[in-house]
């Protein structure tokens, strides 16, 4: 009995997810992030080979340390705490307005879990970039070179970037495959911007 009022519970807290648009909010957040931390993973993979790096443990902390730091202490604790002063305000408003407090309702529980919601996918999508070290964990076990490891990290990244574009083609019924170009030209002209700005100086 115990695991099934948990069950209705959790569905009843998604339900209510839905009505106020919490999935949406967490979705964009997870998408903005993806983005914010895939061209952060290009500019770390270029910015440290122009460095004259031939270590890939260097490229792989340089971009870990900080896509992580970003993630847990950014896109998790910092959307953590505002989304939770935001549902805080909102409980406060509608208990104005009710004449009554809600503690010990569903409401409680939910606005609570709100915050932690909107944070982990915040959160997932800093993390999500962290596909692109692949290649290179690949030339740090000697299976291949460096040289092409960094090219490949760039690619994947550009490809993924791609792939959030066709998602957000998908989710506005929009052409799935323009989204996807135009992303990947935001993607490929960072990629030559930072190419070029480096040659420069």
């Amino acid at each position: 009995m115990g695991l099934l009022k948990s069950i209705e519970k959790t569905k009843k807290m998604l339900r209510m997810m839905e009505n106020v648009d919490v999935k949406s909010i967490a979705r964009r957040l997870f998408v903005m992030n993806s983005f914010d931390g895939l061209l952060t993973s290009i500019g770390v993979i270029i910015g440290t080979h122009i460095s004259g790096s031939k270590d890939p443990i260097v490229y792989i902390w340089a971009i870990v340390g900080g896509i992580i730091t970003v993630g847990i202490f950014s896109n998790f604790i910092g959307v953590y705490m505002t989304e939770r002063a935001e549902r805080i305000n909102e409980v406060k408003e509608i208990e104005k307005h009710l004449l009554t407090e809600l503690k010990n309702t569903y409401y409680e529980v939910f606005i609570k879990l709100v915050p932690i919601y909107i944070a982990t996918w915040s959160m997932m999508g800093a993390l999500f970039s962290l596909i692109s070290i692949l290649p290179l964990i690949l030339s740090l076990k000697g299976v291949i070179l460096l040289d092409h490891s960094l090219i490949s990290s760039v690619v994947m990244s550009n490809i993924q970037i791609a792939f959030i574009g066709a998602y957000l083609g998908k989710i506005s019924k929009e052409s799935v495959i323009k989204e996807a170009a135009r992303f990947s030209l935001i993607g490929l002209s960072a990629t030559a911007f930072l190419y070029i700005v480096s040659y420069v100086f």
